[in-house]
């Protein structure tokens, strides 16, 4: 980091406080992103005001690289107990759009998501966790209840759903 030059009496030169003008932007708009805590800032900055020169790491959300979505084959899709395209008619509709968006790796990534597999947790996938099958008959999923579960976790792929999960990190302070 740099640092700012006394001029003369001890006041700052106009482009050392343009410097830190622009660094403490850059930190306000990381916050505002949720790539930093508040709280670290403001303990950081108190250790600065206070003349303590070591101020840990900032302790950053983990950002691993970028895995690529690998579909699983129609075979295997089949078995999915949240098909792709299986949630309300509006989610449906959303997903015949022509782009490929978020939404629709998200209502992909479900379907993977939801194949079951007997070596895994005897079968029983996250919608069955979601809608506790331990009540019900072996297998046996309310057709209105899957397509209520699967178009939600369909909107946490558009821009505002994200936004809703970005927003709710944040506020728990949960490290990503």
């Amino acid at each position: 980091m740099e640092t700012a030059i006394a001029v003369g009496d001890g006041k700052l030169s106009n482009e050392n406080l343009g410097g830190i003008y622009r660094r403490v932007m850059e930190i306000i708009r990381r916050i505002n992103e949720g790539k930093i805590r508040f709280s670290y800032v403001m303990k950081a900055l108190q250790m600065i005001v206070e003349g303590r020169d070591s101020v840990e790491p900032c302790k950053r959300y983990h950002q691993g690289e970028f895995v690529e979505f690998k579909r699983p084959s129609k075979k295997e899709r089949i078995k999915s107990f949240t098909p792709y395209g299986s949630g309300l008619p509006e989610s449906v509709t959303r997903l015949e759009w022509p782009q490929y968006t978020a939404e629709h790796l998200m209502a992909e990534f479900w379907e993977a998501k939801n194949i079951p597999c007997r070596s895994v947790n005897y079968g029983r996938t996250i919608v069955h966790a979601i809608l506790d099958m331990h009540d019900r008959k072996k297998g046996e999923l309310d057709p209105h209840d899957v397509q209520v579960v699967t178009s939600t976790m369909q909107y946490l792929g558009t821009s505002c759903g994200r936004s809703f999960l970005s927003e709710f990190i944040r506020y728990a302070e949960i490290l990503v």
